[in-house]
């Protein structure tokens, strides 16, 4: 997932469908960046611009929305964000017709699918990486999230659906893993939060086909779950949009129990706030470019597996981590 040059999409990446709790339909576009932009969207109405950054961050109840120029927020960004970190796009420009971005199937697997198809694009600028040097720890009750210094990104997560439900799953900065074991795992919920989220106006987009839906330790969808462990693979997903607001691929090992979006962020606020790490060039920390080829990965080669199948000094550092 480290890359020598940042990157960019090739070309546009088009998608469409409803968001999660609005309930509303959005139409998304993926456009190539010539600069070092970062990841920024774009309201298509107003024109108003936000940056995929942890200090536009407005909320974290469900889900992470990022704030516009005007006050007005984007939700649900996690899971576009988190395909676009793991096939290394720190550079694009994104358009919105609407307030979230598209639930889809409740996973990552349609973004990564379009992005591999599309290909993504080496740009005239070599890569900063976000170093963690000392650890930070986020705690709230029996919920708990750590980043702590590793050489290479990686992400633990166990989390508990109900008292008969219990999952967990690491990842280790693999693409093919990403791909095939992290993107296609869904949102879940409990069938007894149902009701009380509605009432709240929220999920009104949501149904059986966006989300896992638990009853005790029953899952509701005819279809089952993708993954024995798939809501500790999908805390995974959220886990790495959320940290990709760092806005640069981190060299640190995340753990979570029970952690969600507002310990995500808050973890990642401490460590930049803290001064807890380096920011520094690929090549200061790679020998070569041993960068796989996400251009020669079709969309037929991703598959949605089932449960049965097989140093600068600090100030500069954190300067360079909140550029974009």
């Amino acid at each position: 997932m480290f890359f020598r040059y940042q990157r960019t999409v090739k070309k546009p990446v088009h998608f469409c469908g409803i968001g999660l709790h609005g309930g509303a339909k959005v139409r998304v576009s993926v456009s190539p960046s010539d600069r070092e932009s970062g990841v920024v969207f774009i309201d298509e109405l107003s024109g108003q611009e936000a940056v995929a950054n942890w200090r536009n961050v407005s909320c974290t109840n469900f889900a992470t929305s990022i704030a516009y120029s005007d006050g007005s927020s984007l939700s649900t960004v996690e899971h576009l964000l988190a395909a676009l970190y793991a096939l290394g796009v720190f550079n694009a420009f994104i358009k919105i017709e609407g307030s979230e971005v598209p639930l889809c199937d409740g996973s990552a697997a349609d973004f990564v699918r379009a992005i591999c198809e599309t290909g993504t694009a080496d740009m005239p600028f070599e890569t900063k990486i976000l170093c963690v040097e000392k650890c930070v720890l986020i705690e709230s009750e029996e919920r708990r999230i750590s980043i702590s210094p590793y050489n290479g990104f990686s992400v633990s997560m166990k989390t508990r659906v109900n008292s008969e439900v219990c999952h967990t799953h690491t990842f280790d900065s693999s693409i093919d893993s990403f791909v095939n074991d992290i993107a296609p795992a869904r949102t879940f919920v409990e069938m007894k939060n149902i009701p009380v989220m509605k009432s709240a106006g929220l999920i009104k987009g949501g149904s059986i086909k966006s989300a896992v839906v638990f009853n005790d330790d029953k899952v509701v969808n005819p279809c089952g779950l993708r993954f024995r462990n798939e809501c500790a693979r999908h805390k995974v997903l959220d886990a790495i949009g959320d940290f990709s607001l760092a806005g640069m691929p981190i060299f640190g090992r995340i753990e979570g129990v029970q952690s969600g979006h507002m310990l995500n962020h808050s973890a990642l606020k401490k460590l930049i706030e803290s001064e807890s790490f380096s920011v520094k060039k690929y090549s200061d920390l790679f020998c070569c470019d041993e960068r796989p080829d996400l251009n020669s990965l079709s969309s037929n080669e991703i598959h949605i597996k089932t449960a049965s199948s097989p140093g600068r000094n600090s100030a500069r550092a954190r300067e360079e981590a909140a550029a974009v």
